[in-house]
């Protein structure tokens, strides 16, 4: 099995399954959607992933195991770009941190003390408050203070004008996700949004998000955001339920198919195939670890 990201091209698709083929004479080769994958790691067949790691943000609408790929959207504000902001929001308040070591450090920093604040407008003006600051070390034993650093560096998935993009925030984007879908599918995907991948996982993201789309969307409707413990991993955590069960073989492009066919045979997607191998899951757990069906 290879992971790809959920808006990879037919083009990019055979010439993995030509280089792997061809060059590393695999015998099988299964490609999987990462959105798909973080889907299953939470139990569910159907609902939107929103697939946000470090470079990326993707939204991926899913039905019966099968990738909605004309409603799939992505925005370049990921991980990286929060790291960035808070950089430059540690530099403003007197902090000098140029080195490669120092952006490392401010990434653990970032995800260790940062968080969404339910409330944006509320939060800033607790954050003038003195006892709001906490303390930090940094790598050469100086303590410094984080105040309002700590909410605006995630704020920026919401405002991206704060880094000066122009783009629509990860609610509008997610509410515009489900609703190029079709209005029969809107209730369930609303009602099964999971959230994956590390700056996914952001404390208060869940929360503030579901409070958000639940502004943009029909009171009739039900609005859920999870999240899994493991939903940094969760393509990873996927990706493996999926590959430890016996109906994974029947998924699989054969290097005979490939080589009867071509690297054409790759697109072919067998998608719904999935959907029956998850669920025979759930009546079979798999050895050694019981899945999460559910996410809080």
């Amino acid at each position: 099995m290879v992971t790809e990201p959920p808006l990879n091209t037919m083009a990019n698709k055979e010439k993995v399954s030509q280089i792997l083929f061809e060059t590393f004479g695999v015998p099988a080769l299964y490609l999987a959607n990462q959105g798909v994958l973080s889907l299953y790691a939470s139990g569910q067949t159907c609902g939107m992933t929103l697939e946000s790691g470090e470079g990326m943000t993707y939204f991926v609408p899913i039905i019966d195991g099968c990738p909605l790929p004309q409603s799939t959207f992505q925005m370049d504000i990921a991980g990286q770009d929060l790291t960035l902001y808070f950089l430059h929001l540690l530099s403003e308040s007197g902090h000098s941190l140029v080195s490669t070591a120092d952006r490392e450090f401010v990434r653990d920093l970032k995800e260790k003390c940062c968080y969404v604040a339910l409330d944006f407008e509320k939060e800033k003006v607790e954050a003038s408050s003195p006892s709001y600051a906490q303390k930090c070390q940094l790598p050469d034993g100086q303590e410094i203070d984080l105040g309002r650093e700590r909410f605006f560096c995630p704020e920026v998935l919401f405002q991206t004008d704060l880094i000066g993009r122009h783009h629509l925030g990860v609610h509008t984007k997610a509410f515009q996700c489900v609703s190029s879908c079709d209005p029969a599918l809107w209730k369930i995907l609303f009602g099964h949004i999971v959230l994956s991948g590390g700056t996914g996982t952001c404390s208060g993201l869940r929360l503030r998000l579901q409070r958000e789309i639940s502004t943009l969307v029909s009171p009739k409707i039900n609005v859920k955001v999870s999240t899994c413990p493991h939903s940094i991993y969760g393509a990873w955590v996927g990706g493996s339920i999926l590959c430890s069960l016996s109906t994974f073989k029947d998924m699989w492009v054969t290097s005979k198919e490939y080589k009867d066919i071509g690297s054409s045979v790759i697109v072919q997607t067998r998608q719904h195939q999935a959907h029956t191998a998850l669920r025979s899951c759930a009546s079979h757990p798999l050895a050694g670890w019981e899945p999460t069906f559910s996410c809080p």
